[in-house]
């Protein structure tokens, strides 16, 4: 898909990690896929309670693991060689691409 898209450096963050199992499979994923991943946020209960309360999870407790691991991968993405970070808009394919996902949950969310 990156290629299609045009989007030459693609990173993954895992999210709602909840045990070692499901990173050991990330991790086999990433490895089949030749993906580099660069964070792990693991599933919380304080990250329930922040959206819930309409906040980032980062403002809600920066003390919890979650909003440790989101400091980190903040951190390893600054520094990322430049050419490896994009500061471009991206290619016409990506953003039609994005708008058309955006556009698909609004959409189901107001059938809700």
């Amino acid at each position: 898909l990156s290629a299609e898209l045009e989007i030459p450096n693609i990173f993954v963050v895992a999210n709602k990690v909840k045990t070692e199992a499901d990173r050991v499979a990330i991790d086999q994923f990433c490895e089949q896929h030749e993906l580099s991943i660069i964070g792990y946020v693991p599933l919380e209960e304080q990250f329930i309670e922040a959206e819930r309360q309409a906040k980032a999870p980062i403002d809600f407790d920066p003390k919890c693991a979650g909003a440790k691991a989101i400091y980190e991968i903040a951190l390893k993405l600054a520094e990322l060689d430049i050419e490896k970070r994009s500061l471009q808009p991206l290619p016409d394919k990506a953003n039609a691409y994005a708008r058309g996902f955006s556009d698909a949950k609004k959409e189901a969310s107001t059938k809700k």
